[in-house]
């Protein structure tokens, strides 16, 4: 399918967890794939999730050096 991106294009998942009192975050390639930068915080040190969402962001972009 044309419209489809490139295996190699795929983005990244990201799967996210929330309870009543965490929320927990995860990466993932592909369905089959392993997790990566899992995390759990709080729920209620942040004011929204999309909060603690642009939080994980940052913090996994700057585990990768995209931040540097």
């Amino acid at each position: 399918d044309q419209d489809m991106p490139a295996r190699g294009d795929a983005p990244s998942r990201l799967l996210v967890d929330v309870g009543g009192t965490q929320v927990r975050f995860a990466s993932q390639e592909t369905a089959t794939s392993p997790l990566s930068h899992v995390a759990r915080y709080v729920c209620r040190e942040f004011d929204s999730l999309a909060d603690a969402i642009f939080y994980q962001h940052i913090r996994v972009a700057k585990r990768l050096g995209a931040l540097d």
